[in-house]
């Protein structure tokens, strides 16, 4: 289990699924971009949660290895659609490429 702190709050999730997070919030930030992403995370009573992250190019997210009395927590589905979403990013343009490729940008020597 991995447990994600962010914002000044803890979340305790499963492995697999921390790193989605972290990578997703990776790729948003190579594009300058933001998301919100939703995941199954362990509440304090044992009870699995539906947690939401709002997660920008300025989150500051960690992850850190934990020992709980409790199984991994696993959602292939989640784990899936994240991956989807990343690979969704990486296939656009990245936060430096705005498309305006044909605009003829003046140089610094012109001003």
């Amino acid at each position: 289990m991995k447990q994600l702190t962010y914002a000044g709050g803890d979340v305790l999730t499963g492995t697999a699924i921390a790193e989605a997070v972290m990578d997703f919030a990776e790729a948003l930030a190579r594009h300058d971009d933001a998301s919100q992403v939703t995941f199954p995370a362990l509440g304090e009573d044992g009870s699995i949660l539906q947690t939401t992250l709002l997660i920008g190019p300025a989150s500051q997210i960690v992850a850190r290895d934990v020992e709980v009395e409790h199984d991994e927590l696993v959602d292939d589905a989640a784990v899936r659609e994240l991956r989807a979403r990343i690979r969704a990013l990486r296939a656009g343009p990245s936060s430096g490429d705005h498309g305006d490729h044909d605009v003829d940008h003046p140089s610094i020597d012109e001003f």
